[in-house]
């Protein structure tokens, strides 16, 4: 395989990486939106039925929501992460353009939120090996 053909190759990856990984948050936003809707409309029900199912579950229920809410907020977190590492490289004309990994949005894009995901799932490409070839071709 020739250096082309490995770049090629490379190239072709990282579009398919940002494609699963950009369904994968727009998968994730729509269950936790529909969670938290469900929570809300069993909370704010006035029927029999919602109250004995809160007294049964409402442990259960609240977890639920509140993961919910935590899985919204930390996706889109990493979006703002993600533009302002980008935002901040792209001024960094001195060096290349390079990403400083001393940023706090580079930081927390990285190694706290990508980290507690287990990979990038914003569609950003967000990893060391990746942000730079992701959004400077």
């Amino acid at each position: 395989m020739t250096d082309a053909e490995k770049k090629a190759a490379h190239k072709e990856r990282l579009e398919q990486k940002t494609v699963v990984t950009s369904r994968l948050s727009e998968t994730t936003r729509f269950v936790a939106f529909g969670i938290v809707a469900w929570v809300f409309a069993v909370q704010a029900s006035d029927a029999k039925f919602s109250k004995t199912y809160i007294q049964a579950h409402e442990i259960w229920i609240n977890t639920a929501g509140a993961l919910a809410v935590i899985s919204i907020a930390s996706d889109y977190f990493q979006y703002l992460c993600a533009y302002l590492s980008v935002k901040h490289a792209l001024n960094r004309r001195e060096q290349g353009y390079k990403f400083s990994r001393n940023h706090p949005a580079y930081f927390f894009a990285n190694d706290v939120l990508h980290h507690q995901a287990g990979y990038s799932r914003t569609g950003c490409n967000c990893d060391r090996r990746n942000l730079r070839a992701a959004h400077f071709p």
